[in-house]
């Protein structure tokens, strides 16, 4: 009949559909299939079994992330940037992140929000090495140790974490 044929159509279309898709050049795709994931990194157009194969797309590109202050407004954000030193003066500081997705199975797979955890490890590092520093040395002499110290601790930790994700950069934006 006529409604046979229209939904075999409709099931035919809707899996060509399913089955095409595109990445740029930026962009990994983990495809699952029956719960064993395989990442493919070919640009442009990618076949995939429609309604047995399930695609996640990850970007490859450097992402960003600021701490201490909003990244679109530039307001501080006191909460992120004030901290104590180790000569019990309060400083603001803020730092600016760079990353990059190195694994996309693991970042997909490893926690539910890796940059949660990344922005929190940040936090936590920062603190850790503003306040063995006195004022003097963070406002001044000491902000590029202050600033490897924290990169070199944040990537040392990601690499033991092993969720997928690479520390690219760590820069002191300001601090006062």
């Amino acid at each position: 009949s006529v409604i046979s044929l229209v939904v075999i159509l409709l099931f035919i279309v809707v899996a060509i559909f399913q089955s095409v898709y595109f990445l740029n050049e930026d962009e990994f795709a983990v495809v699952t299939t029956f719960g064993k994931t395989e990442v493919v990194d070919e640009t442009g157009m990618n076949f995939k079994v429609p309604f047995v194969q399930y695609k996640k797309v990850v970007s490859k590109a450097v992402k960003g992330f600021s701490v201490g202050y909003d990244l679109n407004t530039g307001e501080s954000i006191p909460k992120e940037s004030f901290m104590i030193t180790n000569d019990y003066n309060f400083v603001n500081i803020d730092f600016y992140f760079e990353y990059q997705i190195v694994d996309p199975v693991k970042y997909i797979y490893s926690s539910e929000q890796p940059e949660v955890i990344l922005k929190n490890l940040a936090q936590s590092y920062i603190r850790d090495t503003v306040g063995v520093h006195d004022i003097d040395t963070v406002l001044t002499t000491g902000k590029l140790q202050i600033q490897t110290t924290v990169e070199d601790l944040l990537r040392n930790r990601l690499e033991k974490e092993d969720i997928g994700i690479m520390l690219v950069n760590a820069t002191i934006q300001d601090s006062e």
